[in-house]
């Protein structure tokens, strides 16, 4: 059950347009019984959290985009990434579908994205100067030693009073 649910999002790239969307879930008076969150036209971080908070009070077991630590959902990513997938979430919290390998592509972005951000954090707290520079040479919007150099310079210039001190 769980494994199709997965492929249906999986395979339309979303969960709009599944029977998970949430916007489909509005046109529903009750679920079990239960009242539907009144939907925030305004804000849907706001309906989705009601929505997440109804199915861990009441045990529905719905599915859900969070961001969870993978440890095994991809098999050809690094156990410590933090990855937003489909999930059933009930009153005993998330449980992440599980991928298997993602294609190489796929692979490449997201890897690159992790070793920014974690190259990034291992900066602030060793303050490094070198693993800043390294996490805006591997950003995709960087790309270029000399360029990063002169970003982080000047964010360093700029914002020296909230900056962390790198050596």
């Amino acid at each position: 059950m769980r494994r199709q649910t997965f492929h249906c999002i999986i395979d339309l790239h979303a969960i709009r347009g599944t029977q998970y969307d949430l916007d489909k879930k509005y046109a529903q008076e009750s679920h079990d019984g239960i009242e539907q969150a009144t939907v925030a036209h305004n804000d849907a971080h706001a309906t989705y959290i009601v929505e997440l908070a109804m199915s861990i009070a009441y045990n529905r077991k719905d599915t859900f985009l969070l961001m969870v630590k993978n440890n095994g959902i991809v098999n050809n990513l690094d156990d410590g990434m933090m990855l937003e997938v489909a999930c059933q979430v009930g009153n005993h919290g998330a449980e992440p579908f599980h991928v298997g390998d993602v294609p190489t592509f796929e692979k490449g972005l997201l890897e690159g994205q992790y070793a920014y951000e974690k190259l990034t954090v291992d900066a602030t707290l060793e303050g490094s100067y070198q693993k800043a520079l390294q996490a805006l040479v591997v950003n995709r919007t960087v790309v270029d030693t000399d360029l990063a150099r002169k970003i982080l310079d000047d964010y360093i210039s700029v914002n020296k009073d909230y900056f962390p001190k790198l050596k």
